[in-house]
């Protein structure tokens, strides 16, 4: 297959399994402001914190091309839970509607979890979704004995 030439391609990191607020911009790479993340909290003076991006296992990633004047934008993969892609775009600012697709790596809940909330932000619309082939096989986690009992995804 071969890739026609872009001018750019951005990778928002949506949902990772760390976030470090301490981090500062370099070459290459933009930091969240801190001014888009703000939330109530009545025990602070001012009443409101800076809440952070949300982390939590599993991934998900905004991937824009850019080629002259068009643009395509799509989401690879929507973290685990059904929130923390849908608080962390809003925390961020960005507009879910501007989607054009979205790709499932596999299936795996840390990497599809997050439909519900994407669904909460953009509506019940259409929305092309591509899939690894065996993305509906039946999965198991077995955890250790002390973490509880196998779970399926």
């Amino acid at each position: 297959m071969t890739l026609p030439e872009v001018d750019e391609v951005r990778v928002t990191t949506m949902v990772d399994n760390t976030f470090d607020a301490l981090l500062t911009s370099a070459e290459g790479v933009t930091r969240a402001s801190t001014g888009a993340r703000r939330t109530a909290a009545r025990q602070f003076a001012g009443c409101e914190a800076l809440a952070g991006l949300r982390a939590e296992h599993g991934f998900s990633a905004l991937v824009t091309v850019q080629s002259g004047n068009a643009s395509s934008t799509l989401l690879f993969d929507t973290g685990a839970s059904p929130d923390g892609l849908a608080v962390n775009a809003e925390r961020l600012g960005i507009d879910v509607g501007c989607l054009q697709g979205v790709v499932l790596s596999h299936g795996h809940f840390d990497h599809a979890g997050g439909f519900d909330g994407l669904a909460r932000l953009r509506g019940l619309s259409g929305l092309p979704l591509t899939v690894h082939p065996a993305v509906w096989t039946r999965r198991r986690l077995e955890l250790p004995a002390d973490q509880g009992r196998a779970r399926t995804s």
